[in-house]
């Protein structure tokens, strides 16, 4: 809430207050005794929730920043001021939440990056993957390819425990060297 300077007093022992009307707000430092979200039990108010600009939810033990009303109702809690616990932090958003940054670039940087999800829904003109090994454990994986499928590789080894089908209308295998076909029984033609 933005207010013109006049409105506003500060009082060195209760924090920063500013009147809009005939209400009072409060906004004090408070430390998390209990959470459960969406509420949270502070040792400056009995009942508070989580405000939409506070991304970072607060644990027990962290200090806050609270918002409290000389009206009926919960505090709100502004921002997470100093974190009290070791666990790593958790950022919290709404429901169907986007991050946006036109015309800009969004980078993440981390040592490790683990996402858990029901679903991944991908949409790019252009992919670019650089890694120095890239592992897939999948249950079930179908690829469809509308134009060129173009793979260049020091060697390429195909495993099929039970069947290796390999279909086209014109297919050609060839090797500079050598070409072994091994099996019980060969169908040709």
């Amino acid at each position: 809430m933005l207010m013109h300077p006049s409105s506003a007093t500060i009082d060195r022992a209760s924090g920063w207050q500013a009147r809009q009307s005939s209400r009072v707000f409060d906004l004090r430092m408070a430390q998390v005794l209990d959470a459960t979200p969406p509420w949270f039990v502070l040792d400056a108010s009995p009942r508070a929730l989580r405000a939409p600009s506070c991304l970072l939810v607060p644990r027990v033990g962290d200090v806050v920043l609270v918002c409290i009303a000389n009206a009926p109702g919960p505090a709100t809690i502004i921002a997470v001021i100093e974190s009290g616990a070791a666990a790593p932090a958790e950022l919290g958003l709404p429901p169907s939440a986007t991050i946006m940054s036109p015309g800009g670039t969004l980078s993440i940087r981390a040592t490790e990056i683990r996402m858990v999800t029901a679903a991944i829904v991908l949409t790019a003109g252009r992919v670019t993957t650089r890694a120095l090994r890239c592992v897939h454990l999948v249950g079930e994986s179908i690829r469809r390819v509308l134009g060129i499928d173009d793979t260049l590789a020091g060697a390429v080894s195909i495993h099929a425990d039970r069947t290796l089908h390999l279909e086209g209308k014109r297919s050609r295998l060839l090797g500079r060297h050598h070409v072994g076909i091994d099996a019980d029984r060969i169908d040709l033609g």
